[in-house]
């Protein structure tokens, strides 16, 4: 999940995300660059992919591929409802028998059950793209 939550903001907003054993889903909004070109999904999937493998191998003292080079994306259309789609994200462990709630599994982020307070990094600071999430949700509040 810190590879999705330490990605550069100014590329992706993450609304839902999943890291299960053997697949992961994310839901996010892709932002465009000064030129108002959206960024590469390709580009953002490739950079979250290496930045987790090696996080992954590093932990496990080891080394070698952690993701197929494939990702399969899906555009959501209005119609078939954004928060469909996220409770499907937050609902994954629990179709997979690792938990009860969503709330107990850790590898889990949805906007929606965020403890802003816990997701501080060594600095005290969120991450950077909690922090634009949650300048966003101030701004929807308001």
């Amino acid at each position: 999940m810190e590879s999705l939550l330490f990605h550069d903001p100014k590329k992706l907003e993450v609304l839902a995300a999943v890291a299960m054993p053997d697949h992961a889903h994310l839901i996010c909004f892709i932002n465009r660059d000064a030129a108002r070109e959206e960024y590469l999904l390709s580009d953002i999937m490739a950079s979250i992919k290496s930045y987790s493998a090696h996080a992954i191998n590093r932990k496990l003292k080891r080394k070698g591929h952690v993701w197929f080079d494939e990702s399969f994306d899906h555009v959501i259309r209005h119609e078939e409802g954004i928060d469909a789609k996220i409770d499907y994200v937050k609902m994954n462990p629990i179709r997979a028998g690792l938990v009860n709630s969503p709330e107990e599994y850790p590898w889990l982020y949805a906007e929606d059950m965020v403890d802003w307070k816990a997701c501080m990094n060594n600095e005290g600071q969120p991450w950077p793209a909690l922090k634009a999430c949650r300048k966003m949700r101030e701004i929807r509040e308001i």
